[in-house]
């Protein structure tokens, strides 16, 4: 049984292994959303959705109102606490990691 299910989740997609994804500063995150990018930040991670925005079940506004920004609290129960399948879905739309993890209040406060 074991064997079976390792041979499946084998050929699910999980998504580029975070050790394999391009670090990216926080500043060119907003620049390429800024471009028209559809790009959020979660947990440090950054994931492009413009394949699904017209998918998202809370709505396009919704999750174009996290586009450029660190959506970590909007995804983790801010507004929405996302189920383990939203999760891994996001996971298979990963692109970079971001410098540092996430936005730092105080390099935005220094940048004033």
């Amino acid at each position: 049984m074991q064997k079976k299910l390792d041979r499946i989740r084998a050929k699910l997609d999980w998504g580029i292994p975070l050790e394999q994804l391009p670090v990216i500063e926080f500043g060119d995150f907003q620049e390429h959303a800024r471009n028209g990018k559809a790009l959020i930040a979660v947990a440090g991670v950054i994931h492009d959705v413009s394949d699904f925005i017209k998918d998202h079940p809370g709505g396009k506004a919704m999750i174009k109102s996290g586009i450029g920004k660190d959506a970590t609290a909007m995804f983790n129960g801010g507004v929405y606490n996302h189920s383990n399948a939203a999760h891994n879905l996001l996971s298979t739309m990963r692109i970079g990691v971001i410098r540092g993890g996430c936005e730092i209040e105080i390099w935005k406060q220094a940048q004033r």
